[in-house]
């Protein structure tokens, strides 16, 4: 059973008024950036809800140069920005006691969808010493550690994402701040119980594609190895009217179109790798396909194997273990007429994107076309990047959004590939991840009751929240490229 906390004693911003500016008061008996550090750390490490062997890193007291000027510093900073801003502030904490006293504000789910101007508060101080000593990332630990709260919280990290937590001398300290997080466990595939909180019974991952959108495409002529290619660029606008229920048709809409795009029918042979969901294979094999999915993790093979088992087609999908997320020849030597990978090229970094995609072009038979769905860079700031530290951190180790040009230049050094088409998504996944965010904390129940621990729980609404403000702020996409490998004659 998860020990269960009330969060730590009111530390709210003060409201902002015209005539009052925003005020983060100590914690009781404990000033900001102290240097006696280890008043601060101790509270920290006496959070009942926190274990110390599952979350190393929250409990681990913040270290860096000159820690005590630079907190007070960091404090003073975020007291102005947040003023200059029109952060609203409390005189009393948010929704503790009207909802659940145990998550704070932001884990109620009508709060997702809040229409009230932002607001924040912090409940304990040492999430200034978390940012001293890793920048946006501490601010992302210091939130899972319940130190802090928000409403709207994708919107004030969005907004807070656009604030220099440290100037001068100490920005300049800043360069040596712990930017990794070590000693937690390692992901490998989201288990399905997980998915399943967030997307409801289609377990479905990955950006849909609700019907609700204009699009316009147009072409786009690219020196591919000396040769000039025609690449179809299609780009879909933001849908209108989604509601939750929309989702699982719009998902069941985006798997179809990348199974057309691959041209897949009766008697085609198709991979997914690494493994998303069931939702492409099973759908794959209602279409007289012969489909192998492949995954680095056994619980989730066989969670993959238990659904197709229920869809009676498990004469169609074969589900197979390998020792890592892209199979070497010696591993797994099929040849396909599709591939299929949906948002987990990313997650293996822009150096994976050489393995990765010459992975694809070996195992696809001439001819063949691959449709990789992946989100994408667009401009993210340097901010936005260590913010993205606590999904490293506790995620996926080597998550790193490749840009269009990241993906086009390792297919063109290091393949035959040919790129055909693009589709740009990025606005649907913009309007799923608050609907998946409200849906996860209204299962905040099943979700303990499934192992989740609170920290868990914090942790991943609070990624849903950061990939929600990075779509906000424009700096990141979702993008299918559909690749042919070209015939011998061509």
């Amino acid at each position: 059973m998860v020990q269960t906390t009330k969060p730590l004693s009111a530390v709210v911003l003060g409201r902002v008024e015209s005539n009052k500016k925003a005020h983060i008061p100590a914690l009781s008996g404990v000033s900001v950036g102290t240097k006696n550090r280890k008043g601060v750390a101790a509270q920290v490490k006496n959070k009942g809800h926190i274990d110390p062997t599952t979350w190393p890193n929250l409990v681990r007291e913040p270290s860096a140069p000159m820690m005590g000027a630079r907190a007070s510093a960091v404090h003073d900073r975020l007291e102005e920005f947040l003023d200059s801003v029109d952060i609203s502030v409390p005189d009393e904490p948010i929704g503790i006691g009207d909802i659940d006293p145990e998550p704070p504000i932001a884990y109620n789910p009508e709060a997702v969808f809040s229409s009230e101007p932002m607001r924040m508060s912090v409940y304990d101080p040492n999430v200034m010493n978390r940012m001293v000593d890793s920048g946006f990332l501490g601010l992302g630990e210091g939130y899972v550690a319940g130190e802090w709260d928000a409403i709207p919280l994708a919107d004030v990290l969005a907004t807070l994402l656009d604030h220099d937590i440290e100037a001068g001398w100490g920005k300049m300290l800043s360069r040596w701040s712990r930017n990794k997080v070590t000693g937690v466990p390692r992901a490998g595939e989201l288990p399905l119980e997980l998915i399943e909180l967030c997307t409801g019974p289609s377990k479905t991952w990955g950006s849909p594609l609700f019907a609700t959108s204009s699009r316009t495409s147009v072409t786009e002529t690219l020196n591919w190895k000396n040769k000039n290619t025609i690449v179809d660029v299609t780009r879909y606008e933001s849908p209108q009217s989604v509601s939750y229920d929309d989702i699982e048709s719009a998902q069941y809409r985006r798997v179809n179109q990348m199974l057309d795009e691959c041209r897949v029918g009766p008697g085609s042979r198709v991979l997914e790798f690494p493994a998303s969901s069931a939702t492409l294979a099973v759908t794959a094999a209602r279409r007289g396909a012969t489909v192998d999915v492949l995954t680095s993790d056994p619980v989730y093979a066989e969670d993959i194997r238990r659904i197709v088992r229920e869809e009676k087609l498990a004469g169609a999908v074969h589900v197979e273990t390998i020792s890592g997320p892209i199979p070497s020849p010696r591993q797994w030597s099929g040849v396909y007429d599709a591939i299929m990978s949906v948002e987990r090229m990313e997650t293996m970094g822009v150096g994976g994107l050489r393995p990765f995609l010459r992975a694809i072009g070996r195992m696809l038979s001439s001819g063949g076309r691959a449709c990789i769905q992946s989100v994408i860079n667009t401009g993210l700031s340097e901010n936005s990047i260590q913010a993205l530290g606590i999904m490293r951190g506790y995620v996926w180790p080597a998550l790193e959004y490749p840009t269009v040009e990241n993906i086009r230049d390792a297919l063109m050094r290091y393949t035959d590939l040919v790129e055909r088409a693009e589709v740009h998504c990025g606005d649907h996944l913009r309007v799923t991840l608050p609907l998946w965010r409200r849906e996860f904390a209204i299962n905040r129940d099943a979700a303990a009751a499934a192992g989740f621990d609170r920290v868990y729980r914090r942790l991943w609404f609070y990624v849903l929240a950061l990939q929600e403000a990075l779509f906000m702020r424009g700096e990141l996409d979702v993008a299918q490229f559909v690749l042919l490998k070209p015939k011998k004659s061509e």
